[in-house]
């Protein structure tokens, strides 16, 4: 992290003045979760540690796929490849002629970006016929890892207040901590 990277530019400042560095350890890494986003992680079948680590993205595009038909996006990429033999082919004819077998290379790029703005427009339209879902799975994103970070370098303590309320600080809420190098988990 970036704070042990920080003192560690400070070591050649604290052997200059002979004094001992003191020992320096990553934060704690704290995220509280709340019933909506535990019920929506239960919802989708998606481990909590799984988006504290990668974040949402790819258990958002496992379910496009699952919603998509199976059998379009294989004959997609069906084309794909046999667009790819086809090139093979074209380009064994036209060994020699490089003005031919840069012809043939520019033909097979068009139809290959062809094949793969179909493949992606067909995803588009299905995360827009799940509207619903795409939105709680950016609500799940953006509470688990606000702006892409930590809740706990994101939010500020009055946040945390307004959304579990005043007893969220109270010993019967808050575990006793102790440094750990695991994540821990807050349900108020």
């Amino acid at each position: 992290p970036s704070e042990i990277k920080y003192w560690a530019e400070l070591k050649d400042v604290f052997e200059l003045f002979d004094v001992e560095m003191p020992i320096v350890m990553p934060r704690l890494r704290i995220t509280y979760l709340n019933d909506r986003i535990e019920k929506l992680l239960s919802k989708y079948n998606i481990p909590l540690e799984k988006v504290l680590v990668d974040g949402v993205e790819g258990e958002r595009s496992k379910f496009i796929r699952e919603q998509a038909s199976h059998q379009f996006i294989e004959k997609v990429e069906g084309m794909i490849e046999q667009q790819r033999r086809l090139n093979k082919d074209l380009l064994d004819e036209v060994a020699g002629n490089q003005n031919n077998i840069n012809l043939v290379n520019k033909n097979n790029e068009i139809h290959i970006q062809q094949y793969d703005y179909l493949l992606k427009r067909y995803l588009l339209n299905i995360e827009r016929e799940n509207d619903i879902s795409m939105k709680q799975f950016r609500e799940i994103q953006e509470t688990l890892h606000p702006m892409g970070g930590l809740q706990e370098r994101i939010w500020n303590p009055l946040q945390i207040l307004n959304d579990f309320g005043t007893d969220v600080f109270k010993p019967s809420t808050y575990p006793p901590l102790s440094y750990t190098f695991d994540h821990i988990i807050i349900k108020p």
